[in-house]
């Protein structure tokens, strides 16, 4: 897999540039034909690409800049969770990926075998590039998305979009409010929000040997929504931006919150270095 670098402003233009000559190539046959075929060449157009990984090649189609962005990157963006995941997920583990955006260590975890994962994203377009990404790499038998948020309570809540691109990310449910502030959002959805307990309980969902955790600022809900299942999970994983404690102050509050409910913070073996913590059930 090579990769060139080229400014991302310099490809945005450059593809909105094919993409209107295009549009006016369609136009010929009319509005509505015109329409059909400008959507037609459109899906078609979305690259597939292939990522190497450790544990084999990882396919997905690039319907975003944002969906190709987190793709080409993932072995090198967030190093930290793939080493969380190598070091400490192995055979006959479940994992569940709490805000799995477009599922991309659902599915690195899903290539080990034996290991299975419940992949959390309430988010409708980074759902689809999550459920298109779990066909394509054929691991449908280990890897079940739900169309939901985690939070502390269970009911039906508005989320906030940054942007409706598949693959943005730092999105807020409840309140326009993120890890890095307020912010003016782009749209708003209503989405089913669920208790994890909730979800082991009405849902009949296999409780987690191991959690990862990434909501851009509603950690804390998710946690407190969680109790029970906690307990039985091994490992937590979770991103905890340096910006959430100058805005939210929610940092400390989480590292004390899980040693209270029996976890110690940890470093990986590896050394791996990140904006992730490691936080290991020191019952179990």
């Amino acid at each position: 897999m090579s990769k060139k670098k080229h400014g991302f402003s310099g490809a945005k233009a450059i593809g909105t540039a094919i993409a209107r000559t295009a549009r006016t190539i369609t136009r010929v046959f009319g509005e509505y034909y015109g329409a059909r075929i400008a959507a037609h060449a459109a899906s078609r157009l979305a690259p597939i690409i292939t990522i190497k990984s450790p544990r084999g090649p990882i396919h997905y189609q690039c319907v975003s800049a944002n969906v190709a962005k987190h793709a080409w990157n993932m072995m090198s963006r967030e190093r930290d969770t793939i080493d969380w995941i190598s070091e400490y997920v192995g055979p006959s583990d479940h994992v569940w990926d709490v805000g799995a955006n477009i599922g991309i260590y659902s599915l690195y975890a899903a290539l080990e075998r034996d290991v299975s994962v419940t992949a959390f994203e309430p988010v409708a377009g980074n759902f689809a590039a999550l459920s298109d990404a779990i066909m394509r790499n054929g691991v449908s038998d280990r890897v079940t998305p739900f169309a939901m948020a985690l939070s502390d309570t269970t009911g039906a809540l508005p989320i906030y979009l940054i942007d409706s691109e598949p693959g943005a990310g730092l999105h807020a449910l409840g309140s326009p409010v993120n890890a890095k502030g307020s912010f003016v959002p782009q749209g708003k959805i209503m989405v089913a929000a669920v208790r994890g307990d909730d979800v082991v309980k009405r849902f009949s969902v296999r409780p987690p040997t191991h959690i990862k955790i990434d909501v851009d600022g509603h950690e804390m809900r998710v946690l407190e929504g969680m109790h029970e299942t906690l307990s039985r999970a091994r490992s937590v994983w979770i991103e905890m931006m340096e910006e959430t404690t100058a805005t939210i102050g929610a940092n400390d509050n989480i590292c004390a919150w899980l040693s209270d409910h029996g976890f110690d913070e940890t470093a990986l073996k590896s050394g791996a270095k990140g904006g992730n913590r490691l936080f290991v059930n020191r019952n179990i």
